[in-house]
């Protein structure tokens, strides 16, 4: 057989499943449990939690949040972020987000928020400029996947370059998802103001 979607889901790396393979076999106990079992997988999840934040160079290890998944990670995220800061309500992200944002856009927008949707082009690529004519003060999260989970399609292939002009205003959220991106932490979440 000849396995197509490695953008949806890729098979474990060997050394990945040899770190994991005591976890899924032998200590497998509950590390919110009070138990001796529960507690020595507490500080395995510490401890893994602690290699990730110095392997992205974060300053604090309680920073790193582990969750189930993409959708998770983004309803967490996305709904974190606007309970932290409700005067923010505007949101601006794509018509061709994976299917757990644009859900939960759809939903924010029938609470309240105002969500503006970005189109891409024929060549399913999107404008930085189109971006930043969307932003407003009010808006507080940017959510916007770097590589189409279906299509393979970087949305914007000048975001190295993409700069937003800093002026007084809001904090934003800024949501790139992309699994494979090597600076995450300098990508994942950045303040920008919107002019």
């Amino acid at each position: 057989m000849i396995y197509l979607d490695n953008n949806a889901t890729t098979r474990v790396a060997p050394e990945v499943f040899e770190a994991m393979q005591p976890y899924l076999t032998e200590s497998y106990g509950n590390p919110s449990s009070a138990h001796t079992f529960g507690r020595q997988m507490r500080e395995a999840v510490e401890n893994a939690r602690a290699h990730v934040a110095l392997l992205l160079g974060v300053n604090h290890a309680d920073e790193i949040v582990f969750t189930s998944g993409g959708s998770e990670s983004d309803n967490w995220a996305l709904g974190g972020f606007l309970e932290q800061n409700p005067n923010q309500r505007h949101i601006i992200t794509t018509r061709v987000e994976h299917e757990a944002v644009l859900k939960l856009c759809e939903h924010l927008g029938e609470i309240g928020c105002e969500v503006t949707w970005l189109e891409v082009d024929q060549n399913g690529e999107l404008d930085p400029d189109d971006l930043r004519k969307a932003l407003r003060r009010t808006t507080g999260i940017v959510s916007v996947m770097l590589a189409n989970n279906e299509t393979g399609v970087l949305l914007c292939k000048q975001w190295a370059r993409f700069r937003l002009t800093c002026v007084t205003g809001p904090s934003i959220y800024l949501q790139f998802r992309d699994t494979s991106f090597t600076r995450p932490k300098e990508l994942a979440r950045s303040t920008f103001v919107a002019e």
